[in-house]
């Protein structure tokens, strides 16, 4: 407001229009006074009301989200060459680890199986020499001509048939 008792200038109006607790002692008496300042409060504040009406009515709804025309999100679909690669280089690694291991333990597995069958060949070996040469003395339990009392007395003790017949 000039000296002269003028009305407000804009910048006045537009400071009363955002908080009136804010004005000087002056400015608030010639606002509260003044139709011709108050007509122009009155004229900003509804310009404003108009201007939040429009805002509410063209903005988006608060759930959807606003993109941008090159902010695209990515789709799984493009992550597919990405993929492919990483399960093509899992089933190379799983391959050459796998074959790494069976032809070490082929290797082991086959000279494991060789020093089995030299010693299963010397056993043998033994064995024939043994069942040839073998002393009489040595072994009677298994030579043809051990104590045949001996063994009749076995049978009788596994199957004694003849108590049961002599009790019949």
């Amino acid at each position: 407001m000039n000296s002269k008792n003028l009305h407000l200038n804009e910048d006045q109006v537009i400071r009363s229009v955002v908080d009136e607790n804010d004005l000087t002692a002056t400015v608030g008496s010639h606002l509260s006074t003044c139709l011709v300042c108050q007509g122009k409060k009155q004229q900003i504040e509804q310009q404003l009301s108009t201007l939040g009406r429009m805002a509410r009515e063209l903005a988006p709804l608060p759930r959807r989200e606003v993109r941008l025309p090159f902010d695209k999100p990515r789709s799984l679909w493009s992550w597919r060459p990405v993929f492919v690669a990483g399960f093509a280089a899992v089933l190379l690694i799983a391959g050459i680890c796998w074959y790494a291991l069976v032809t070490t333990s082929q290797e082991k597995m086959m000279s494991q199986i060789m020093r089995e069958t030299k010693k299963d060949e010397q056993l043998m070996a033994e064995i024939y020499a043994l069942e040839e040469y073998a002393p009489v003395d040595l072994y009677p339990d298994i030579s043809a001509e051990s104590d045949v009392g001996y063994f009749d007395e076995f049978l009788r003790f596994v199957s004694p048939l003849e108590a049961n017949q002599n009790a019949v």
